[in-house]
């Protein structure tokens, strides 16, 4: 027979198994939430880049590329956010892979002569080759380390 300690044992260990379950599904969904805002920010900031820089007749100026460079910044910093947190080496070789393709493509789209261009074009148009490569950086370096600790 059980003593009544032992039972209010075993419910306090059943309410603690309860909490770190809700506390997982929690931290895995915020995960989720900075992923998800970091990729549709910086999707939403290369559209508005690319709308600035079309060929439609609109005059920008300097503080339309420091806003653009500015949603850059904050994709980047949600997605430094949420690369920190995984784990796993497949997860960061599969997002490795990922930003380097995304690197990759941004050089492609970057067939301008920056030399000659005014410095709000340059300005705009290496905003996202630049974070990106800080990205890709990053994920390298996350990715090595956490393979030495293996």
């Amino acid at each position: 027979m059980k003593s009544r300690y032992s039972i209010k044992l075993e419910r306090l260990l059943k309410i603690l198994k309860v909490r770190v379950v809700i506390k997982s599904i929690i931290n895995e969904t915020l995960k989720v939430i900075i992923i998800s805002l970091g990729l549709l920010l910086g999707i939403v900031s290369f559209g508005y880049k690319m709308l600035i820089l079309s060929d439609i007749p609109i005059s920008f100026t300097t503080s339309e590329a420091i806003f653009s460079q500015l949603l850059f910044f904050v994709s980047t910093m949600f997605i430094t956010l949420s690369l920190t947190s995984l784990k796993s080496i497949d997860g960061r070789s599969i997002s490795l892979g990922i930003l380097i393709f995304v690197f990759s493509f941004n050089l492609l789209v970057l067939g301008t002569d920056l030399t000659n261009d005014p410095p709000a074009v340059a300005q705009l148009q290496l905003a996202p080759v630049l974070h990106l490569a800080f990205l890709v950086v990053l994920n390298l370096f996350l990715l090595i380390k956490n393979w030495n600790n293996k």
